[in-house]
Parts: C-alpha cells; sequence; structure tokens
C-alpha cells in the first residue's frame, strides 16, 4: 500500500530516497534547505519540517548534522500528528537517539532507528541495506515504503539496537 510520505533532507541520502518511493508510488513531499534539491528530487515541496510531518503518515529523515536532526525532531513533534511514523536514517549518538525516541513516544510518534549502509550510489539505485530497531507495528507499516529504496531491510529489536549493530559494524 502507497503511503503519503515525506522526506525532510534531500542530500545524498535522501535525495535517492525520495526519487526511489516516488517510483514506487508514493505520494512524497519535500524539505530541504536547498531547494534545487527538492526539484532535482521531483516530489512535491514542503514549506518546513512541521508541514511534511502535518501532512505525511511517514517521514524519513536524512539531515547532515546533530543541530539539524535536533530541530527538525523538535518541529515533528510539535506538529501534534500522532500516529506519524519517523525513520530516522541518520547515525547519531545513542544517547541523543534514545532522548528523541522518548520525546517522540510521548507525543504519539513512532520513531524508527534506520542506520543504512551504502553511499549516494546505492541511495540513487535503490540498493542501501537498513538495519531496523522500534516499534514492530510501525516498521510493519512501513516496510514497503523502505523496501522502495533499500535492497534488504532488517527488523533487529527495541530502539537502539540497530544504531549499537551499525557501530559495531563500523
Amino acid at each position: 500500500m502507497a503511503l503519503n510520505t515525506g522526506v525532510i533532507g534531500l542530500g545524498n541520502i535522501g535525495g535517492g530516497a525520495a526519487k526511489n518511493l516516488a517510483a514506487a508510488g508514493h505520494a512524497v513531499i519535500g524539505y530541504d534547505t536547498d531547494a534545487t534539491r527538492i526539484t532535482d528530487a521531483g516530489v512535491e515541496e514542503a514549506v518546513d519540517a512541521s508541514d511534511v510531518a502535518f501532512r505525511t503518515d511517514l517521514v524519513v529523515l536524512a539531515v547532515p548534522t546533530l543541530s539539524a536532526w535536533r530541530a527538525t525532531l523538535a518541529a515533528i513533534a510539535a506538529s501534534g500528528r500522532r500516529g506519524l511514523i519517523v525513520v530516522d536514517l541518520c547515525t547519531f549518538p545513542l544517547a541523543e537517539k534514545k532522548t528523541a525516541h522518548e520525546e517522540l513516544t510521548r507525543s504519539g510518534i513512532y520513531l524508527l532507528d534506520c542506520p543504512v549502509s551504502g553511499a549516494r550510489p546505492q541511495a540513487q539505485s535503490g540498493e542501501l541495506a537498513m538495519l531496523v530497531s522500534g516499534d514492530e507495528d510501525a516498521f510493519a507499516r512501513a516496510t514497503p515504503a523502505l523496501e522502495s529504496f533499500c535492497c534488504s531491510v532488517r527488523h533487529v529489536g527495541t530502539y537502539g539496537e540497530s544504531t549499537k549493530i551499525k557501530f559495531v559494524i563500523n
């Protein structure tokens, strides 16, 4: 089933994810501080991160810095969009991620920890590999979207386990 999907951060990873989501039939809304990236991805433009959260069922988060990540998650939490699934592709400190998970859970938003293996070429071709940890029902709902830009998607347990595994692999 196609989802209304948002992508925040349309750089090396997010741009490829957005293109592949759209190609798979998902309605995709994008936000990036560089508007040309939205045009390049061929997706609908959002006003800001809150707009993406408000208008979608699933948000793919692929921002490059910890400060952008924190600001984006705060905007998503402020959207009040209960039941929203946020797929966090970012690799940041686990303590930060767990704090964000707790805050979003209190807001009724599902945060899935989804670090990926691969770079721009794999993102463009839909061949990223993804480990996912977090709520199993949210994972099940998100899986069709995730499989549109990843060649391998594996649920590995409770929130944060995927980041631990990624750090060990790296």
